[in-house]
């Protein structure tokens, strides 16, 4: 059985295209686009070269494809789309399945962690207009315990405040992280992003632009915050000008105030499951420093991310959904070197 996992898309919010491709249950080749078109995220683009790469890769035709799982379930026509796509650019389509963007995220952590149970916590600014999936994976079924809707978001949260810091949102949040730990005094963000008892509430309403349920957020070149808020934090930095010590105790309190969020849901989920081990993906769990935080925690024994946790592991992750309905299970993802690979010469 031949499953080819993709993400990526048409829309310019579709970024970290990539493709992943098993064979009986084992992954023999997963790659992003951006690193054939050395354009960082490839935003707004399908994986071609990352598709041809894992074809080449297993010795395999498309014709030779089982079905394609794609890890966004509700673009309009989307099924329609990729079928035309396929056709145009490989001269054929195998079986499509469109997979929950959330449900691909979780399954890229759970389901290639060796985990006989886990929590699983998913998080990003969205997909499939969900910001955060809280599930409960165990054997072969992933259980939903609670999703949270856009724009009630973690990624947008952080975001928010990278862009008041004067890097790119959805790219340097890494530079907050790290810029974090020059922080001296901490600066209250409850007004912001209150969080306790498993629930959190974004104050987008009042501190960001406003976007409906169905519209596309703004590109990166424009601003998500409003003006509200920069009279809350003071005027957005530039990205020529220096760092203060203002702008270093604002990363560190967004930070802080991220891992206590992320904390009380974890917590919250394990009251629930009674499970003690945890499984990370989505685009915030990429930040090390939190999932540190989280592995600390006494009643987390285990901790697996999934190492592409932004939205390129939905490649993996939606392949992987459509293994399990089909009974395949999977082998566990204990590298990433699924790449192309260059030898010493």
């Amino acid at each position: 059985m031949v499953i080819l996992g993709i993400c990526g898309g048409i829309r310019s919010g579709h970024h970290d295209p990539a493709a992943a491709l098993y064979r009986d249950g084992k992954l023999v080749a997963a790659a992003e686009e951006e690193r054939f078109l050395r354009i960082k995220h490839s935003e707004g683009r399908l994986p071609e070269n990352a598709i041809r790469f894992c074809l080449s890769q297993a010795g395999l035709s498309i014709r030779d494809v089982d079905c394609v799982a794609y890890g966004y379930a509700t673009v309009p026509g989307m099924d329609r789309r990729l079928k035309d796509y396929f056709t145009l650019k490989f001269g054929h389509c195998p079986e499509v399945r469109l997979i929950r963007h959330f449900m691909a995220h979780a399954a890229s952590a759970y389901r290639v962690s060796g985990f006989p149970d886990a929590n699983i916590l998913s998080a990003d600014v969205s997909g499939d207009s969900v910001s955060t999936l809280l599930s409960f994976g165990k054997g072969s079924e992933i259980r939903i315990i609670k999703s949270v809707p856009r724009p009630n978001s973690l990624g947008i949260f952080y975001s928010l405040l990278t862009q008041i810091l004067g890097f790119q949102r959805d790219n340097d949040e890494y530079k907050v992280m790290g810029l974090a730990s020059y922080g001296k005094q901490e600066v209250d963000l409850s007004w912001l992003l209150q969080f306790g008892g498993g629930e959190y509430k974004l104050n987008y309403e009042d501190y960001m632009v406003a976007v409906g349920p169905n519209q596309a957020f703004p590109s990166k070149q424009e601003g998500i915050y409003s003006n509200q808020l920069i009279e809350r934090l003071g005027p957005p930095r530039l990205k020529e000008e220096p760092l203060t010590q203002r702008h270093k105790d604002l990363a560190f309190s967004a930070q802080k105030t991220l891992e206590r969020a992320v904390i009380d849901l974890v917590k919250w989920l394990h009251e629930q499951t009674g499970s003690r081990n945890l499984c990370i993906a989505g685009g915030v769990g990429l930040n090390c420093v939190m999932n540190q935080r989280l592995l600390a925690l006494p009643f987390v024994d285990r901790v697996y991310v999934q190492p592409a946790a932004s939205d390129a592991g939905t490649a993996i992750g939606a392949a992987l959904e459509v293994l399990a309905e089909r009974g395949v299970q999977p082998e566990i993802m204990t590298h990433v070197y699924t790449g192309p690979s260059f030898d010493n010469e």
